[in-house]
């Protein structure tokens, strides 16, 4: 499982991996995340002047990450960490991803209309329509003659009866 955000003045990405993702949300807003097993993280730290201070890259078993809005708060790595923080020029630029990551931002769902795009509801309010047509049609009443219900009383061999 993976929490990627880009990094909001460079080039680069912000990634969290780990086996197990349990999140804690509040008004439709992730707060909190445990990142359980296996844990992975390459994230740019900045300072309050937004310079990048260095890139943090590290492994541990579990990882705690509060959030303000969209932003990480807080991280803390918790059991068998190991890792440093490098400055950008020792990093090389091959080790700054993740095995496994790949960046799919224009695919990324922002709004209910990302999975249920207007032409869809469209096309799905006309299906909707022509079957409840179709309904319409098949649940009109049908005229049966009494010669039709009374045909096996009147007819008792396997032939069809012809008039």
């Amino acid at each position: 499982m993976f929490l990627v955000s880009k990094d909001s003045l460079g080039t680069g990405y912000n990634q969290v991996k780990g086996q197990n993702l349990f999140g804690k949300f509040k008004d439709n807003k992730l707060y909190e995340a445990d990142i359980i097993k296996n844990t992975e993280v390459i994230y740019y730290l900045r300072n309050d002047a937004h310079e990048l201070i260095g890139i943090n890259k590290n492994v541990s078993s579990k990882i705690n990450l509060t959030l303000d809005g969209n932003t990480i708060d807080t991280m803390t790595f918790f059991t068998s960490v190991d890792g440093d923080i490098y400055p950008e020029k020792d990093l090389p630029e091959n080790a700054r991803k993740l095995r496994g990551f790949v960046w799919r931002g224009d695919e990324r769902i922002r709004t209910k209309d990302d999975i249920f795009p207007p032409e869809e509801n469209e096309l799905n309010d006309k299906i909707i329509k022509a079957s409840k047509a179709e309904m319409e049609k098949e649940n009109v009443p049908m005229k049966i003659r009494k010669e039709t219900l009374d045909y096996d009383k009147n007819n008792p061999s396997d032939k069809p009866m012809i008039k």
